[in-house]
């Protein structure tokens, strides 16, 4: 089963995949770049007037014509979350998940959606909290995988899949793990990384795959020396890169993840403290909190095509880090498209 993984090329073209590109037929000519899309960063960790430890609804959106980022309103309830999920579905974000802070232990299963007419609005819960955890959406269908919450300290291998205004289980992972990371490749679902309990914050090793078409797992090559925690994993050109890590400061890359083993790594990024990545349009988009004196903001964008880093405007951040990031077609520029889900 796995050694079908990407045997034929298919179209980065989906924001739940992580993944963006054009389509190739269209009657009307496109936006140039980057500018169909706006990058949203949720959350964050500590104003200086609270905790360190206390998470923010820190909500922002980054204009690529204007290249500048603007505040807006978060209106998760006032959820200050730390460690929830975000999924994208069109021009939908969705958080979902999270905990409130150190000293709350409360878990949540809300789920709240935002579209760009600056709405909010509350959907189903999910069936058991989650913190840690990942969320994408394939083929219009919601996944929620892993993660952990005070009954299960150690990582959950549960999936749970919302579709038609309900929430079910779905076959469950090999491993328990939580701070890990998952991209979409087609109608798979790509597990890696990280960690698989809470006393001996071992890695996990064992890379997973998920077909939503037959609801199975597989096993593909595990990631070895190359396991982390607090990572991105990003589909860009055919190949699957993990992007950072807890203490790694490196990109590393597989050719084709069924059969190949993980690289060296590719390029060497600036240290972040915290940090999301992105994949549009063939390069790879990172946005995080510089590991200076300052602790100012970062946004970068790595060309694929040199492997150099180029600066781009930074976010306002918090003291701290902590972020999420989503990434949707944009309503202001006349010819955004909307693009073809995977």
């Amino acid at each position: 089963m796995a050694n079908r993984l990407l045997k034929s090329k298919i179209p980065n073209s989906s924001p739940d995949s992580r993944s963006l590109t054009r389509g190739r037929d269209s009657a009307k000519p496109k936006c140039k770049c980057d500018e169909s899309y706006d990058v949203y960063m949720l959350g964050a960790i500590g104003y200086s007037e609270l905790p360190s430890s206390a998470p923010t609804n820190e909500f922002q959106r980054y204009d690529f014509v204007q290249d500048t980022w603007t505040r807006l309103v978060n209106s998760t309830k006032g959820y200050r979350r730390m460690g929830f999920a975000v999924a994208t579905r069109g021009q939908e974000i969705w958080v979902l998940g999270g905990r409130m802070d150190d000293y709350d232990e409360r878990v949540l299963t809300d789920v709240h959606m935002y579209t760009e007419t600056d709405k909010w609005s509350i959907k189903k819960r999910m069936k058991y909290p989650k913190q840690e955890f990942c969320a994408t959406f394939v083929r219009g269908r919601l996944y929620a995988i892993g993660g952990r919450n005070i009954r299960h300290p150690s990582g959950k291998t549960s999936v749970e899949v919302y579709a038609r205004g309900r929430w079910r289980h779905s076959p469950k992972m090999f491993f328990r793990r939580y701070d890990f990371a998952t991209c979409v490749v087609g109608d798979q679902i790509i597990v890696a990384g990280g960690v698989l309990g809470r006393i001996d914050q071992s890695y996990v090793r064992c890379v997973e795959i998920f077909s939503t078409m037959s609801s199975s797992w597989t096993f593909a090559r595990d990631m070895h020396t190359f396991c982390r925690k607090s990572f991105a994993l990003v589909h860009v050109n055919d190949r699957m890169y993990a992007v950072g890590g807890d203490a790694e400061h490196t990109v590393i890359c597989n050719n084709s993840i069924a059969d190949e083993d993980w690289s060296d790594p590719v390029v060497t990024m600036p240290p972040l403290l915290s940090y999301d990545a992105f994949p549009l349009n063939g390069d790879i988009y990172v946005v995080g909190k510089k590991a200076d004196r300052d602790q100012s903001g970062s946004f970068q964008k790595l060309r694929m095509a040199d492997h150099e880093w180029d600066d781009l405007q930074c976010p306002w951040f918090p003291s701290r880090g902590g972020v999420r990031i989503a990434i949707v077609p944009n309503r202001r520029c006349e010819n955004a498209e909307n693009p073809t889900r995977l």
